[in-house]
């Protein structure tokens, strides 16, 4: 299967704000887990299109998430995130993301170990 990059819109509202206009970080962490589910459906529905039972495709589950926050994300607005597999130990799958608001400065970047 060749790389392939993910992108997922979110629209934020003020309901979601840690500190007025601010999102709150936790929110940040599971909108890119959110997204990097997403992507791992596409990549099933890929990798289903060559094999029955894709190996190391089924029951996905988020193991552990790091997330390094580069600037504040402010509310309202849309957020872009990007995903795409960073390679694979075992079983595991190593995924990257990225977080961006409209305008592309990037806000968060993950790494699922």
């Amino acid at each position: 299967m060749a790389e392939e990059v993910v992108s997922t819109f979110f629209a934020l509202g003020s309901g979601i704000n840690g500190y007025p206009a601010v999102a709150h970080g936790g929110l940040i962490a599971a909108l890119i887990d959110e997204a990097m589910a997403v992507a791992m459906m596409r990549l099933r529905a890929s990798a289903a299109a060559f094999e029955k039972n894709p190996p190391g495709l089924a029951d996905i589950v988020t193991a552990s998430l790091k997330v390094d926050f580069v600037r504040t994300l402010g509310t309202p607005g849309v957020v872009l995130v990007r995903v795409w597999v960073g390679g694979r130990r075992g079983r595991k799958w190593v995924l990257r993301a990225e977080m961006a608001e409209r305008s592309e400065e990037h806000t968060s970047e993950l790494q699922s170990p």
